[in-house]
């Protein structure tokens, strides 16, 4: 977008990153239309005071009408970048000021990425782990945050897992276009370390997908032997 004034966009989102607070507040005095604008990848900003951490300049820019719950290219918030670089002061601000659905949002792109500190300042603020969902291919309710992550069929990402399942994640709340489970997606993965998380929080290996299949028959098709073994201590 472009603007009257002696500045380029990228030059004042440089003022930003710089905690430029005097001459950024002297800018928008003169053009309150600044605090609108964005770049190439969407980048507002607000979204980058928060990135530089800066709580003082993102008050004023809240203050002056700057959108909290405007998304980047990438579906990030404010809220979001404050958490990912770890400025907690600008992310408690902005935590009551994001809408609902932009937490839950921005708790899934923690968890998928693997951001455990991030995911983590957003458990602590009990934002609901199973409420954002991937959309399917015929219904709207997709992968749960939780089956994204197991889908990924990465061990490092165990400690995501048990997170989400201590925030109160469903081992059971399966996707509607097949009916999988998270169990049954860490099967296919053959991921011993979350099959056995997701088993202790209580995941039942007795439930079938629209297929008819179980996860005990996914790991015997795929000859996943050890996976067997250990979904066969859970069978009733």
């Amino acid at each position: 977008m472009n603007h009257q004034n002696e500045y380029s966009l990228y030059q004042i989102l440089d003022l930003v990153e710089d905690s430029n607070l005097p001459e950024i507040q002297r800018l928008v005095s003169l053009d309150s239309n600044l605090i609108q604008e964005y770049d190439e990848n969407g980048t507002t900003l607000l979204m980058a005071a928060s990135i530089s951490g800066n709580l003082e300049l993102v008050k004023f820019l809240v203050e002056m009408g700057s959108d909290v719950n405007y998304l980047d290219m990438d579906g990030n918030c404010s809220l979001l970048c404050a958490a990912e670089k770890r400025h907690w002061d600008v992310f408690e601000y902005l935590f009551d000021l994001t809408d609902r659905e932009l937490r839950e949002l921005s708790l899934s792109i923690s968890a998928v990425s693997g951001d455990l500190q991030a995911l983590k300042a957003f458990t602590q603020k009990q934002v609901n782990v199973d409420a954002s969902r991937m959309k399917g291919v015929w219904c709207d309710n997709g992968f749960t945050t939780l089956i994204d992550v197991v889908n990924q069929g990465e061990e490092e990402l165990a400690g995501i897992v048990e997170t989400l399942l201590k925030a109160g994640a469903n081992p059971n709340l399966s996707e509607e276009d097949t009916g999988g489970t998270p169990l049954m997606y860490a099967a296919k993965r053959r991921c011993l370390p979350i099959i056995r998380l997701l088993l202790e929080a209580g995941a039942d290996p007795n439930i079938k997908d629209t297929s008819g299949e179980t996860a005990l028959m996914k790991a015997e098709k795929f000859g996943y032997q050890e996976v067997a073994q250990v979904l066969k201590q859970y069978i009733n």
